[in-house]
């Protein structure tokens, strides 16, 4: 998807583990790792959104919308350190607000999505095997 920019997704140190909110930074794109396709910008820095609420630096919200989705469907081991996890508490933007990593043109990445979507609608977008 990110023709083969492991660094967009993975960290310095190596491919293992992959860190939803760190990453080395492709060529050209943050080093916020999952998020970057996966989250919003406009959910950072909120009270609720980080493990430690004294330290609200960016990326921590990023991830809120996908948290959610997993807590309504039945997973809720976020919410015991995310509080955003919980719908109740947060209100993530909208998902016509695009991810960080949602910009065209990306000389660096032609292959790239920039729609969630496939061209029939359906949210099954994958990766090669190699990513």
């Amino acid at each position: 998807m990110l023709d083969r920019d492991c660094d967009t997704c993975h960290a310095a140190s190596g491919r293992s583990p992959a860190y939803l909110n760190l990453s080395a930074g492709g060529a050209g794109l943050e080093p916020i790792g999952c998020v970057g396709c996966h989250g919003r910008a406009e959910d950072r820095g909120t009270n609720a959104d980080c493990v430690d609420p004294g330290n609200p630096n960016p990326p921590c919200g990023d991830g809120v919308g996908l948290r959610q989705h997993h807590f309504n469907a039945g997973v809720t081991e976020c919410d015991t350190c995310h509080l955003d996890a919980i719908p109740l508490n947060y209100t993530p933007v909208g998902e016509d607000v695009p991810p960080p990593y949602y910009f065209t043109p990306d000389p660096n990445h032609p292959t790239k999505p920039t729609d969630p979507c496939n061209p029939a609608g359906e949210e099954n977008f994958f990766a090669s095997v190699s990513g």
